[in-house]
């Protein structure tokens, strides 16, 4: 199981937890974790053009930068990213 399924997996087994508990200070400590691990996930990158767009908080990015710098996580958010379909 490759590790992208690993955290996908947590993601789903925590929602599960999340809509099982009814106390507020789990609720927001599971949110919490949900985010923390779906921004280690990488996303596609929104092709928009000669810029690349983050999933997540929609930041944009030099697409020359992918190749120069290989830049694997927004600049602005933290989200993982995906560029393969950039390149």
């Amino acid at each position: 199981m490759e590790q992208q399924e690993i955290m996908q997996e947590a993601v789903r087994e925590i929602r599960k937890m999340y809509i099982d508990t009814n106390k507020s200070e789990r609720c927001s400590a599971l949110k919490t974790a949900i985010a923390a691990i779906e921004r280690q996930i990488p996303k596609k990158v929104i092709d928009d053009t000669e810029f690349g767009m983050c999933p997540y908080c929609h930041g944009e990015f030099n697409s020359e930068l992918v190749s120069e710098y290989n830049v694997k996580y927004c600049l602005h958010c933290g989200q993982a990213l995906d560029w393969s379909k950039l390149i």
